[in-house]
């Protein structure tokens, strides 16, 4: 059997659906989440929901890092400019 606590994983598409579900799922094995979506209103009621169960979250979403407040960056800045945020 694997041990997930404590553990961190990243789900793209996670605000809905099966990545939603599977957010849930491991956050309930205890593992940290993060939750990357395009769709920002439906990611933040998910991370409400699954911070309501307990679980950790922390949401990504990915028009953020897009508008990075209205200058559009190329792509490899936007990796970069995740990275920053998840260090």
């Amino acid at each position: 059997m694997f041990k997930f606590e404590g553990r961190t994983a990243v789900i793209s598409g996670g605000a809905e659906g099966i990545g939603f579900a599977i957010a849930k799922a491991l956050g309930e094995q205890k593992m940290n989440i993060v939750l990357a979506d395009i769709d920002e209103q439906c990611l933040l009621k998910s991370v409400e929901e699954l911070e309501s169960l307990g679980i950790p979250v922390l949401a990504l979403c990915w028009m953020w890092l897009m508008k990075c407040n209205g200058i559009q960056l190329p792509n490899k800045q936007k990796i970069n400019l995740a990275r920053y945020i998840w260090s």
